[in-house]
């Protein structure tokens, strides 16, 4: 039988509650609802268990909605659970790969008098990391940078834009030499 809402918060006993599909709800003795998906890997045939969230933060249609992307990845062959993983491992990656990260690894290889390298930090904390400072490197665009230098023009220090524009494109470069993958 299907679970109801209502059936979810009522419920207080530690144990199982069934859904469907693998779908079910784990009430710990702490009074934890957490969903959970079990299923067989498509490669090894392995009973596995994916967690989908806790209740009532994931509710019961989005539990339904995650168990049944999960069993679209089975029947494509595809193990939800190393997707996850691919995933997480792919965002941590991405992160690794920020514009702020690389200009950061980039300006400790300068070998400019200190004043300037503070001048040039500073550039970059107050008008270029605030903007773009999380994107991955691979996926920013000109007009981005464009967007960038436009805002520091409009204070009136053009040639500053000028030399933070300039100072981008050389973070570019040094990813694209040091940093494989990144761009």
């Amino acid at each position: 039988m299907s679970l109801t809402d209502t059936a979810i918060r009522k419920a207080k006993d530690p144990g199982k509650l069934t859904d469907g599909g693998g779908l079910y709800l784990l009430i710990t003795a702490a009074g934890g609802k957490w969903w959970r998906l079990d299923y067989r890997r498509p490669v090894t045939g392995k009973r596995n268990t994916l967690s989908l969230g806790t209740y009532p933060e994931t509710s019961l249609a989005d539990a339904r909605a995650k168990r049944e992307e999960a069993k679209k990845l089975l029947k494509d062959g595809i193990d939800p659970g190393q997707q996850r993983k691919a995933e997480k491992l792919a965002g941590v990656e991405r992160a690794a790969n920020s514009f702020e990260v690389v200009a950061r690894e980039w300006l400790d290889k300068q070998s400019w008098v200190p004043g300037y390298l503070v001048k040039v930090t500073a550039w970059f904390e107050k008008d270029v990391f605030p903007w773009i400072g999380a994107r991955p490197v691979a996926d920013l665009t000109a007009p981005e940078f464009l967007a960038v230098v436009q805002r520091v023009e409009q204070r009136g220090a053009i040639e500053s834009a000028h030399r933070i524009l300039q100072n981008c494109g050389q973070v570019l470069c040094y990813a694209l030499r040091h940093r494989t993958g990144s761009v």
